[in-house]
């Protein structure tokens, strides 16, 4: 058994390598939120994990 994001798993679910147990009890998950000061320049570490965060498929 795993207990992972559901998008994380959502491939694999569809391919039938995984099959889903337990659905009443999963938990919903809205995304996730990042709350950074909104300066003009950011540090170069911060910036990428943004950027990295904003592309990854949800």
């Amino acid at each position: 058994m795993v207990y992972l994001f559901e998008d994380w798993l959502r491939p694999h679910l569809r391919s039938g390598a995984l099959e889903p147990v337990l659905e009443p009890w999963w938990q919903s998950f809205s995304g996730p939120f990042l709350y950074y000061p909104g300066r003009r320049y950011l540090p170069s570490p911060l910036r990428a994990f943004i950027d990295f965060v904003k592309t990854a498929p949800c």
